[in-house]
């Protein structure tokens, strides 16, 4: 019984040093997260108090260790899904962030569609060679010609199956002032 006690009061002790190291080390981590952190091992060190007051006689103590240990493993995953989201969070605004500075910075017209050929995204350089262009909208619509070449191979990319024809295709089409307009022009499934 002796043994026990002594395991659960360094179980405390340990739980406790743990509480004061969270509390001063993590000011760079978000509320949420450090607070259910917190909350965590204030239970734990809880837990080892009831154990500790359990094995010195204190029969009452034994329904609040049982409470405890029920909501450690709540807390846990609760820290973890936070934890999680926030490292999700993080890694999307980058991805964004970076998706964002390659269409500012590429001198070329770049866009992104979808299977249905809707464009997903398209760069500064698309935009100014066809401002009609809103995400969204069908590749075909946002052209102010049409592009029959170019139209075929975004839609044999769009099949299961098809692989991506990389060669650069020129296209022309009249315009609706009646001149000639050159479109070069890449697919890339």
């Amino acid at each position: 019984m002796t043994f026990v006690t002594l395991l659960e009061g360094c179980g405390l002790l340990a739980s406790l040093a743990t509480l004061l190291i969270v509390t001063r080390a993590l000011s760079d981590v978000g509320r949420v997260r450090r607070s259910a952190l917190m909350a965590l091992v204030a239970l734990l060190a809880l837990g080892h108090l009831a154990n500790v007051l359990e094995t010195l006689g204190q029969g009452w103590a034994d329904t609040f260790a049982d409470q405890f240990s029920i909501m450690v493993p709540f807390l846990w995953g609760l820290f973890l899904l936070e934890t999680g989201r926030g490292y999700l969070s993080e890694r999307l605004a980058a991805s964004d962030e970076q998706e964002r500075f390659f269409l500012d910075s590429v001198p070329a017209s770049v866009a992104w569609l979808d299977g249905d050929a809707r464009l997903l995204g398209f760069s500064h350089a698309w935009s100014r060679a066809l401002p009609g262009s809103l995400p969204g909208k069908r590749l075909s619509e946002s052209l102010d010609v049409a592009l029959p070449q170019l139209e075929a191979a975004v839609a044999s990319c769009a099949r299961a199956g098809e692989g991506s024809d990389e060669r650069l295709v020129s296209e022309s089409a009249r315009g609706a002032d009646g001149r000639a307009r050159h479109f070069p022009w890449c697919v890339r499934c």
